[in-house]
């Protein structure tokens, strides 16, 4: 499910946290959940912290073993609300309307849980909200209901006043009376057998506004989950490429080492250099592209003298600097210089 040397899939240690209640709730001890699962107690400190996501899959494997039958999904999903999403579920609940609060969720979902997938299909006055992820999890069922029927709650939970949906899908046959479907969602039509898991609700809904809607806060919010984002789809990328971000931006602070970068990565020296061989290339020429990179960069800025590009891009010397220059453009920085003024 992930490619060749990318790290494993994250989540937030507040998606763990969560379903560690609930599991606690229906009697597996804690320190079975941490053996389980792996993680340390202070791993789930910090809601906003990306931890690995396959306990999530292994805490559920354990409770439908457990509790064969029972209606899972529909207990847990009552646990769930924005502080279960981190700063991404504080971030829809105060957006400006429904149109934003829906952006939001389809721009941020994956750090609530990588294999989540949500589409939108607009059908007339309605909209259909699509629920999907991993075949692990649907073959579960429970988590999956879970997820459909908390996105109902959560969604209510937004609005003013009686914002419910027109019905919820289930692809899967009924499994549970459904009065305790009431229970948990209100009186809403729930249909078993349907195309699609997931919600359809009015258009009209996301012309409302938010019941929290707050500008500045969900600005703030905003921002707090671009980086948070940024730094997962970095870490999902494959090695060699998340090494030339490493490198670019270890250039800034001048000489470039392979223990340097490796540690930036949380790997090792050698396993570094073997991702990069199998890519055909190695951390010398990544280095010596990302410096050709930089200094075609500082070059644009006249107050810079040439000594002062040399030591910026991590060389001991000037003139080591002014052979590589030169291999890489045939000219030196000043005669390129010149040339860029049309001399």
């Amino acid at each position: 499910m992930t490619h060749a040397g990318a790290a494993a899939p994250r989540v937030f240690a507040s998606v763990v946290f969560v379903l560690f209640a609930f599991a606690e709730s229906q009697g597996i001890p804690r320190a079975r959940l941490l053996e389980l699962s792996g993680l340390g107690e202070g791993a789930l400190e910090d809601p906003d912290e990306l931890v690995p996501y396959e306990p999530l899959v292994v805490v559920w494997r354990e409770l439908v073993a457990r509790l064969p039958g029972e209606p899972l999904g529909l207990r847990y999903a009552p646990f769930v609300d924005a502080g279960a999403l981190g700063v991404v579920g504080y971030a829809v609940r105060h957006a400006k309307d429904g149109h934003q609060a829906l952006e939001l969720t389809l721009r941020f979902a994956k750090l609530a849980d990588p294999f989540l997938g949500v589409r939108v299909v607009r059908r007339g006055e309605l909209v259909e909200l699509h629920i999907e992820h991993e075949p692990r999890v649907v073959e579960m069922v429970e988590p999956l209901e879970m997820l459909v029927l908390a996105t109902v709650r959560m969604a209510r939970s937004l609005f003013r006043g009686d914002a419910r949906p027109t019905s919820v899908c289930f692809r899967h046959p009924a499994r549970h009376p459904r009065a305790l479907y009431v229970d948990v969602v209100g009186d809403v039509p729930v249909r078993f057998g349907a195309s699609f898991d997931g919600v359809v609700f009015p258009a009209a809904l996301l012309d409302l506004p938010l019941e929290a809607a707050d500008a500045r806060m969900a600005t703030y919010l905003v921002t707090h989950a671009e980086a948070l984002l940024e730094k997962a789809e970095d870490a999902e990328a494959p090695l060699d490429e998340r090494a030339r971000r490493a490198i670019r931006a270890a250039l800034t602070g001048g000489e470039v080492t392979a223990t340097d970068i490796a540690r930036t990565l949380g790997t090792s020296t050698r396993s570094l250099q073997r991702a990069l061989q199998e890519k055909g290339t190695s951390l010398s020429h990544e280095v010596d592209l990302a410096r050709k990179e930089r200094a075609l960069v500082l070059l644009r800025r006249p107050e810079l003298t040439v000594a002062e590009i040399a030591f910026m891009l991590g060389y001991a010397e000037a003139r080591v600097f002014l052979r590589s220059f030169r291999r890489w453009t045939g000219k030196t920085p000043t005669e390129l210089r010149r040339a860029w003024r049309g001399e």
